[in-house]
């Protein structure tokens, strides 16, 4: 039976119409804790990375390239044990970044800016550094070249990137909430390069990641920062797909020549079919 005038109904049974407004806030109240939930599971999966101090040894021990935390406050590596054993905390021995002397801690160069460790790369003799920016795809400089801590050259994305510039190509890391232009970012054997391969692209349709296969290599100088070679890989996969698609679209055209054809013929033999011949007697 249908409720009468006046009334609403919640939970099966009919309740008063004064209450329909509690039945809207109630439901509108359950599909924002959901929302809620959603964004939560998402933000889960992120972070921000703590803006950590951090201390390269040269190879002989001798110098030490520390990078300063600006937030002393949010350091959770404030303090470093240095190669002859002594433990010192980083912000009350050193006034910015860059290169000092292990043994005094007389500065050799400083720089005004700071970088997390696995983002910088040094020369055993902490003289050339490269730095990578996680956020240069949407901001400036991708990498850059210091020598003493002086800038010599810098790569933004537009460079290195050779084909399928779009963030809609790119992977989105939500840990520190950037478009993942890079993929690696290391040394060769000899210390001499800088090994630095660009994210192989990808796409999404319907949440399933299609490969698009592009993906850069490039060496560089440590030392000058001048780009000794690159190589491109999985540009065909584009193309294989093109190729794919159009011998999908070929097969399913002759397949439908072919059923027209056939369906035909079928017609044509029932035609036939239909009629018969009759003989007739003379004497009849």
């Amino acid at each position: 039976m249908l409720p009468r005038a006046g009334l609403c109904v919640m939970g099966g049974r009919a309740v008063h119409a004064g209450l329909g407004e509690e039945c809207r806030v109630s439901a509108q109240t359950r599909l924002v804790v959901v929302l809620v939930l959603l964004a939560l599971a998402r933000a889960a999966d992120g972070g921000i990375s703590a803006p950590n101090s951090s201390v390269i040894n040269s190879r002989d021990g001798t110098r030490m390239l520390v990078m300063l935390s600006p937030e002393p406050s949010s350091d959770q590596t404030s303090t470093a044990k240095l190669p002859d054993g002594r433990v010192v905390n980083i912000h009350d021995v050193f006034a910015k970044s860059g290169v000092y002397e292990t043994a005094t801690f007389a500065p050799v160069w400083q720089v005004d800016w700071f970088a997390l460790g696995h983002d910088v790369l040094c020369s055993d003799d902490l003289r050339y550094v490269a730095r990578r920016n996680r956020w240069g795809f949407h901001a400036g400089r991708a990498i850059a070249f210091y020598d003493r801590g002086k800038l010599v050259r810098t790569y933004d994305c537009a460079t290195l990137l050779t084909g399928m510039k779009g963030a809609w190509c790119l992977p989105f890391s939500t840990w520190d909430w950037h478009t993942r232009w890079y993929e690696g970012f290391d040394l060769d054997a000899d210390h001499k390069a800088v090994l630095l391969s660009t994210a192989r692209r990808r796409t999404y349709v319907m949440g399933h990641v299609i490969d698009l296969g592009r993906q850069e290599f490039d060496r560089f100088d440590l030392a000058s920062g001048s780009a000794v070679g690159q190589w491109t890989a999985g540009a065909w996969v584009v193309w294989a797909y093109g190729v794919g698609l159009v011998l999908l679209l070929v097969s399913c055209v002759v397949v439908m020549v072919l059923s027209v054809r056939w369906c035909w013929r079928r017609m044509k033999v029932s035609d036939r079919r239909r009629g018969f011949s009759v003989a007739v007697h003379a004497g009849d």
